[in-house]
C-alpha cells in the first residue's frame, strides 16, 4: 500500500486515477499531479465514497424510513391538497428553532443570526411559492407541502418541499427534493417554516382572514427577469426603510462594511475559538506563526504548587505558621483570575481546569463542606472525621464513565439547544457562552465552573445549571419529576430543592461569577427542557463562605502542605 509520494509515484496514471475517482476527486492532469493529489487525499484519510446505485438505494431506504416515522403515505404522490392558510399549524420562532437545533442542522449562534442566513433570505426574497396543507384525518397532523425557487438556478425545477406538524405547532420531520433534503432541515425547508410562522404573526390564520391571506400565499417571485445594474435595490431584511437611495460617493457608501452586523465585533473569544479550530485541522498552517496560541504566563499557579514551594522553602517551621504564609501568598490580581476562566473554558477536557481545582473548595462540594464545619462548630470537636471529604477535594478522579454522569455530559447539549430555543424568544440578542473557572479575589481557595452564562441585552449576564437526570432518561418529567431526589412540588410548582447541595451550588456560582440569577434547567429526552429561575441569596451566601474558609484553613491548606490529618 503507497504511504509516501514515492509510492504513489510508482503507481501508473491509470491506477492513480483509479484511486481518486474512489473517493470522488479530480482525476485529470500529469502523472506528478495525480500522484500529488493522491497522496493528500492518503494523509486526509479521505473516504472511499459509495457508488451512485448504492447511493440511490441509501436516499430511498431513508426516505421509507421518514415516512415511517412520521407515518404517512408519500406527500410527494399525494393530490387533493388544500390553499388555505387557516388551516396551517400555528408554528411559532421557538417551535423552528427548537426543530432546527434538535437536527442538529447548525449550531446554537444560528438563532441570533437567523435573520442573516440564507433561508430566511429565501423566504423575503419570495422563493417560497403558493404552500399547500392537508389534514390527516384521525392523526391530529396536518402537512404542508409547497415548491421553493433554487437559489442558484432560479430557472430550473423548483425544489419540492413538505412539512409534517403536530396540532397545535410541533414539528414532527421535514423532506425537500434538494440534495440536502434528507436532512429534514435544508434552507429550503426552513424558509417554508419561516412563511408559516409569519403567516401566524400577521393573523393570516385567523378564520377572518382568508381573502387577503389567500392572496399573500400566492404571491411569489416565480419568474425572475433579469434588468440593469443601476435599476436594482440593494436592501437587508433588516432595515427598515423600503428603498434606500445614497448618493454615488456618499458617506454610507464610503463607510459600507459588508460584514453582518452580529459579525463586525470579533471578541477575543471569537477570535481564539477560530484559531484553536485551524490548530486542530492543519497544525503546521503559516498563520500560526503570526498567531500562536495564548500562553498561561498569566495564569496564577495551582493552590499545590503554591503550597509546595512554601514547603520547601521552611523546613521545621510550625503547621500555623506555615499556614499563615500560604494564606498570605493566596492573593491574584483580576488579570490573572480573568486569564484563568478563559484558560479553563475547555472545562474537564483541560488540564489547566484540573490542577487549579485541586485543593479548591469548589461549589459542587459547598453544601457538604457547610454542613461538615457546622457539625464540628456545634460538637466543638475539630479532630471529627474529614478524610472522605477531603480526599474529594484533593483528589480530581475521573468520574466520566459512571453511566449517570457519562449520560448528562453526553445530553448537555442537547440540554443547552432545548434551553436556548425555548428562552431565547423572551429576551434581545440572546447567546449562549462557554466559560471556565471562576474564582474569588477576596476568597481564593474556592472555585465554581457554571455549565455556561446566558446573556442578553435585555437582563445581561445568568448563570446556567443543566441537569439530565438518568433516572427520568425513558420517561415524561410531568409524570415522573419525583424519581429524581433534588426537586419538589411548591404551590403547584416544581422547583428545586432549597435544601439540596445543587442550590448551595448554584448560589455559589452566582456569587463567584457575579451574575444575579440562574437558570436551572432539567432536561430530559420525551419532555425537553424544564426550566427554573432562581435568584442569588446574599444572605445564604454570607452565611456559607465563614464555614468555607474555616475548613480550608483548618483542613485543607495542611494537607496541602503534607501535614498529616492525624486519624481523621
Amino acid at each position: 500500500m503507497a504511504t509516501h509520494l514515492e509510492d504513489f509515484l510508482e503507481l501508473s496514471c491509470g491506477e492513480l486515477q483509479f484511486y481518486l475517482k474512489q473517493r470522488g476527486l479530480p482525476s485529470g492532469g500529469t502523472h506528478s499531479d495525480l500522484a500529488a493529489r493522491a497522496l493528500v487525499a492518503f494523509e486526509h484519510k479521505t473516504p472511499i465514497r459509495d457508488s451512485a446505485e448504492s447511493q440511490a438505494k441509501s436516499l430511498q431506504n431513508e426516505h421509507v424510513e421518514l415516512l415511517r416515522t412520521c407515518g404517512i403515505k408519500d406527500p410527494l404522490s399525494m393530490v387533493d391538497w388544500e390553499d388555505c392558510v387557516t388551516k396551517w399549524p400555528h408554528t411559532n420562532i421557538g417551535q423552528i428553532f427548537s426543530f432546527i437545533l434538535g437536527k442538529k442542522a447548525f449550531d446554537t449562534d444560528y438563532i441570533g443570526q437567523y435573520k442573516i442566513r440564507k433561508a430566511y433570505s429565501y423566504f423575503k426574497s419570495g422563493f417560497v411559492h403558493t404552500v399547500y396543507s392537508k389534514t390527516i384525518h384521525g392523526q391530529d397532523k396536518v402537512l404542508l407541502f409547497a415548491s421553493v425557487t433554487p437559489s442558484q438556478r432560479i430557472r430550473e425545477e423548483p425544489h419540492k418541499v413538505w412539512i409534517i406538524c403536530k396540532s397545535p405547532g410541533e414539528i414532527l420531520g421535514a423532506y425537500c427534493s434538494c440534495t440536502a433534503g434528507y436532512s429534514q432541515c435544508c434552507n429550503h425547508v426552513i424558509a417554508l417554516l419561516y412563511k408559516v410562522e409569519f403567516a401566524n404573526q400577521k393573523g393570516f390564520t385567523d378564520p377572518s382572514c382568508t381573502d387577503k391571506a389567500c392572496v399573500w400565499n400566492n404571491t411569489s417571485k416565480k419568474d425572475i427577469q433579469p434588468m440593469k445594474l443601476k435599476d436594482m435595490v440593494f436592501q437587508s431584511h433588516k432595515v427598515v426603510k423600503e428603498n434606500p437611495s445614497y448618493a454615488i460617493n456618499s458617506k454610507e457608501k464610503q463607510n459600507f462594511d459588508p460584514r453582518p452586523e452580529s459579525l463586525r465585533v470579533v471578541t477575543e473569544e471569537s477570535k481564539q475559538k477560530f484559531l484553536a479550530s485551524l490548530r486542530n485541522i492543519n497544525p503546521d498552517a503559516v498563520i500560526h506563526i503570526s498567531y500562536a496560541p495564548p500562553t498561561s504566563d498569566d495564569v496564577p499557579p495551582s493552590l499545590q504548587i503554591i503550597a509546595d514551594d512554601i514547603s520547601s522553602k521552611n523546613n521545621g517551621v510550625d503547621a500555623d505558621e506555615l499556614v499563615r504564609q500560604f494564606l498570605e501568598q493566596l492573593s491574584f490580581n483580576d488579570s490573572s483570575i480573568k486569564e484563568l476562566e478563559k484558560a479553563t473554558r475547555d472545562q474537564a477536557n483541560s488540564s489547566i481546569w484540573k490542577e487549579q481545582r485541586k485543593g479548591r473548595i469548589t461549589a459542587s462540594h459547598f453544601h457538604e463542606v457547610y454542613t461538615k464545619t457546622k457539625t464540628i462548630l456545634r460538637k466543638r470537636k475539630p479532630n471529627c472525621k474529614v478524610t472522605p471529604l477531603l480526599e474529594r477535594i484533593l483528589d480530581c478522579t475521573d468520574l466520566s464513565m459512571i453511566p449517570a454522569i457519562k449520560w448528562g455530559r453526553e445530553h448537555e447539549r442537547d440540554a443547552a439547544a432545548s434551553f436556548f430555543a425555548q428562552e431565547s424568544k423572551k429576551h434581545k440578542n440572546a447567546k449562549l457562552q462557554t466559560c471556565g473557572l471562576f474564582i474569588s479575589k477576596t476568597y481564593p481557595f474556592v472555585g465554581a465552573t457554571p455549565d455556561g452564562i446566558f446573556h442578553c441585552d435585555c437582563c445581561g449576564h445568568s448563570c446556567i445549571e443543566y441537569k439530565c437526570p438518568y433516572s427520568l432518561a425513558d420517561m415524561k418529567f410531568d409524570e415522573h419529576w419525583n424519581n429524581t431526589t433534588y426537586l419538589e412540588l411548591v404551590n403547584g410548582n416544581i422547583m428545586l430543592k432549597r435544601t439540596h447541595s445543587y442550590y448551595y451550588q448554584i448560589q455559589g456560582q452566582m456569587a463567584l461569577t457575579g451574575c444575579p440569577k440562574t437558570f436551572f434547567v432539567v432536561w430530559t429526552p420525551l419532555s425537553g427542557a424544564h426550566i427554573e429561575i432562581i435568584e442569588f441569596d446574599l444572605k445564604l451566601w454570607q452565611d456559607i463562605i465563614p464555614n468555607l474558609t474555616i475548613f480550608f484553613k483548618t483542613y485543607v491548606a495542611r494537607v496541602l502542605l503534607d501535614f498529616a490529618m492525624n486519624k481523621q
